[in-house]
């Protein structure tokens, strides 16, 4: 959207007019091209949707008070310049490194269903015969601006026994499933992709757009698969970092060495 163009607001809807300037300036701040160029100023905005410089400054402040938005004294409101770098560990307290860095990350579950599995939903588990599963699907994001796309398959038998329901389903999936069984490994998939279409939707990005997507299996201490699923994130926002633990006594391989004499 140009810098003069006008937005038509919806002044027969139940949603304060507040919100509904956020909302249309939540969309353009994650498309923002370049943080050095200065966000839309208050008189721009009232002019823009036709409102008074309070209701602008309503819908703003919001977005500073989320960090989306910064205001620089006497040169105006800037949108944030900032890729979180989520670390895969053993810990995997994702919540806990945003809260590092002064974000509060916030979960809003689209689908939670305890159901029988279909084909591939089965082969990527090890269930027992006629054992259900849980499907959960969520969104993570930097306060209302989505992130992450979570979607997870639970052994049924364990999700029931970890207590998982539709209140708790915005929580650590894992530090749940640490409370009812010894986790053993996980196997991590990265690689880059495009939104599409439902995901698009979802992540408030274009269908061509960038992502990047983890998948992974996740198997108890006796080596059972127990969940599967998929993460996938704005590329523009988020980062994978590893720390992998190296052996002390690690040599490089003979061919590297040289021979001896």
């Amino acid at each position: 959207m140009s810098r003069t163009s006008r937005s038509t607001l919806d002044h027969e809807s139940p949603i304060p007019l507040f919100m509904q300037i956020r909302l249309e300036l939540l969309a353009e701040i994650l498309r923002w091209p370049d943080p050095a160029r200065r966000f839309y100023g208050d008189n721009e905005l009232a002019q823009r949707f036709g409102v008074s410089r309070m209701t602008v400054r309503q819908a703003i402040s919001d977005l500073v008070e989320e960090g989306l938005l910064r205001r620089r004294s006497g040169q105006g409101t800037f949108v944030t310049d900032r890729v979180f770098v989520e670390r895969l560990d053993r810990n995997l307290d994702i919540a806990g490194q945003y809260a590092d860095v002064g974000v509060r990350q916030q979960t809003r579950v689209l689908a939670f269903d305890y159901r029988q599995p279909s084909t591939p939903e089965r082969e990527s588990l090890d269930l027992d015969d006629g054992e259900e599963v849980l499907w959960i699907r969520r969104t993570r994001g930097i306060g209302s601006a989505p992130v992450a796309l979570d979607e997870r398959l639970v052994a049924g038998t364990l999700a029931h026994r970890a207590g998982f329901d539709d209140h708790n389903a915005g929580d650590s999936i894992i530090d749940r499933l640490r409370g009812a069984v010894t986790l053993g490994d996980v196997h991590w998939t990265i690689g880059a992709g495009v939104a599409g279409e439902s995901v698009s939707a979802v992540l408030l990005v274009g269908a061509t757009d960038p992502v990047l997507e983890r998948r992974m299996t996740y198997r108890n201490a006796d080596g059972r698969r127990i969940l599967s699923g998929r993460t996938i994130h704005r590329a523009d926002m988020v980062r994978y970092g590893f720390d992998l633990k190296l052996d002390d006594d690690a040599r490089a391989p003979r061919e590297l060495m040289g021979s001896e004499a």
